[in-house]
Order: C-alpha cells, then sequence, then structure tokens
C-alpha cells in the first residue's frame, strides 16, 4: 500500500519517458507580441487553418512581452513570438521563446514562422532569422516522473480509502458494531474513529511517495510547502469522503468493494490518471471535471511540472474540500441511519 504508488509510478516513468517528456502545456497557445504591426498573426492563422492545426495550435496576442514570457515560465502559455520593429523592413531577427519542455512541437512551430515570414515579405533580398531561446524553469521538473508519481498516489489512495469504511459494514454484519453502539462511545466517536484511520493512512500513502521520490529520483515536489500540504490533505479527504458514501450507502461489503473499485478505475481514466486529461475530447472534458483525480492532478501539476506556489493550487484545493464536505455529510447521515435502526 505504501510502496505500490513509488514502484509503479517509477516504471511507468523509465517507459514512457521518450512519449511523455513533460507535455507541453494544455492547448499549446502561442502568444505573438508584434511589435512592428506585421500581421504576422494574419498569416499564421491562415498556415493554421490551411493545415488542419487548429486544434494543435491556439494563437493569440498582446503588447506586453514581459506578461507573455511569464506565461510560458508559468505554463500557462506554449510560446512567445516575438516581431520587433522593423522586421519586415529589414532582415531582422524574429525571436521565439519556447517552454523548457518543448520538442517536436517547437520545430513544427518554426516551420509554421518560415512560411509566414515568406508571406509577409515575400522579395528576395529579405531572409528572416528566428532566434530561438528556452524558458529555464529552475523550480519545476520536464520528465515523466513529475506527472506519474502524483498520478499514482491519487490511483491507488482512490482504492485504499474503501478499506476504513468497509469494516463498518463488516462490523454491522458480523454483530461487533452493535456492541461497540452498547458501550458508552457515541456513534460519532465510532464513524470518526473508522474514517480518521483511513485519513491518516492517505497522508501517510503520501508522505512516504513524496520524501522517497524525493531522495531516490530527486523530484522537486515545487517550491510550496504549504501548497504541497494542501494539496495533500484536500486530496485525502476529498477521497476518503468519496469512500464513506459508496460504504454507507451500500448493502453489503461485496456491493461496496464492486461499486467503490468500478469508480476508481472510472475516475482514473477520465482524470487523466494514465495520460495527461487536455488530451480528451471536449464532451469527455466535463466528466473529467467531476473527477477527484482530475483536479487533484492539475492541482499537483502546478507544483511539480509548473514549479507554481499556493495561490495558483487554490482552486483545486477549494473543490476538492468542498466534495469532502459533501461527501462526509451524506456518510455521516446514512451511517447513523443504518446504525441505530
Amino acid at each position: 500500500m505504501l510502496l505500490a504508488p513509488l514502484i509503479v509510478s517509477a516504471i511507468m516513468g523509465a517507459a514512457l519517458s521518450k512519449v511523455f517528456n513533460g507535455a507541453p502545456p494544455t492547448e499549446r497557445q502561442v502568444i505573438i507580441v508584434d511589435q512592428d504591426h506585421s500581421r504576422i498573426d494574419a498569416a499564421l492563422t491562415n498556415i493554421v487553418a490551411s493545415d488542419n492545426l487548429a486544434s494543435l495550435i491556439k494563437l493569440g496576442t498582446s503588447d506586453d512581452l514581459a506578461a507573455a514570457r511569464r506565461a510560458v515560465d508559468q505554463g500557462s502559455a506554449f510560446a512567445v513570438v516575438h516581431v520587433p520593429q522593423g522586421f519586415t523592413q529589414r532582415p531582422t531577427e524574429l525571436q521565439l521563446y519556447v517552454a523548457d519542455n518543448a520538442s517536436d512541437d517547437s520545430i513544427m512551430l518554426r516551420n509554421l514562422l518560415a512560411r509566414a515570414s515568406t508571406r509577409l515579405n515575400p522579395g528576395p533580398a529579405f531572409e528572416a532569422k528566428l532566434n530561438v531561446e528556452r524558458a529555464s524553469n529552475p523550480s519545476g521538473n520536464s520528465n515523466s516522473l513529475a506527472f506519474f508519481a502524483p498520478s499514482m498516489a491519487i490511483f491507488f489512495l482512490m482504492f485504499t480509502m474503501f478499506d476504513a469504511p468497509r469494516a463498518i459494514i463488516s462490523e454491522r454484519e458480523t454483530g461487533t458494531l452493535g456492541r461497540l453502539i452498547r458501550t458508552p462511545t457515541s456513534t460519532s466517536q465510532i464513524l470518526l474513529g473508522k474514517l480518521g484511520g483511513s485519513y491518516l493512512t492517505g497522508i501517510l500513502q503520501f508522505a512516504v511517495l513524496v520524501i522517497a521520490s524525493r531522495l531516490i529520483f530527486n523530484l522537486k515536489w515545487g517550491t510550496s510547502i504549504a501548497g504541497l500540504l494542501l494539496m495533500v490533505i484536500a486530496v485525502v479527504v476529498s477521497a476518503s469522503g468519496l469512500g464513506a458514501v459508496i460504504a454507507a450507502f451500500s448493502k453489503d461489503v461485496n456491493q461496496a468493494e464492486v461499486i467503490g473499485g468500478g469508480i476508481a478505475i472510472v475516475s482514473a481514466g477520465l482524470g487523466g490518471n494514465f495520460f495527461p486529461p487536455d488530451r480528451l475530447p471536449p464532451w469527455l472534458d466535463v466528466f473529467s471535471r467531476m473527477t477527484i483525480n482530475r483536479w487533484g492532478l492539475e492541482g499537483f501539476a502546478n507544483l511539480t511540472m509548473r514549479g507554481l506556489g499556493l495561490k495558483d493550487i487554490a482552486l483545486n484545493a477549494a473543490v476538492l474540500l468542498i466534495l469532502a464536505a459533501i461527501f462526509f455529510a451524506l456518510s455521516f447521515w446514512q451511517f447513523q441511519r443504518r446504525i441505530t435502526r
């Protein structure tokens, strides 16, 4: 239970490192800062449309070069195209600032820029030069383990979180729960004891993964310790709450195991535990955002892959904590109804 997430994430990270080498930002957004008013954005738009690349590259414009470069540094954009003044009048370097994990996509973008430059100035004396600069991301990771480590932790967590709530059903069936109720221990204390143990198990599971991956693989979990702690707590609480709801509304242990296992596997597929969730089609993306996995993975990706801080994972943590509150309220209500029968 404690070592399996670390072992599996290491295996998948090694096996898929060439395929998944820190995938580029989700929408591959390219920001154009055109200080020459050359209309290169229109030329690029036409080329992207004619080559059927609209699903791969999304073009945008900005007048603030520094802000555009920060967007690449933070992972919200894939590249910045800077067109300096006088570009169309004389051979001036076209600046391309790309994400540090860019690979084949940056080559494709260079080819598109070369074609767009030719359309802007088709004269034989004009030769556009391209200066490519990669963004530095000292606080993040560009390897596949940065994705698979938290991914596998959440995946296994979804299974282990069902254990303690299922134990309540098992004790009810065997009669030991009735003996507990006849003691001075209150119903809420019994439930909190069971669910609290499940919660602490999840915290320990994550702690082992974080410490071991840092020591063994030198995986950086971001620069914000507060952000990491908040994400771990939010994911564990919401997952244990979901497990409690399933156990509370199941008729017996077998039904809880079947429903719980099915939800865990479907959530892993929709939430993106085995591939970047941005590759899902739009109609599936709606269902993906209904899962704990998706909100948890996005939050951890902001910490591990993009090197962002506490404010950047606040929305993810808030959604998970709201889900946890709803799940715990439902499970407590149903468990108390079943215990007092």
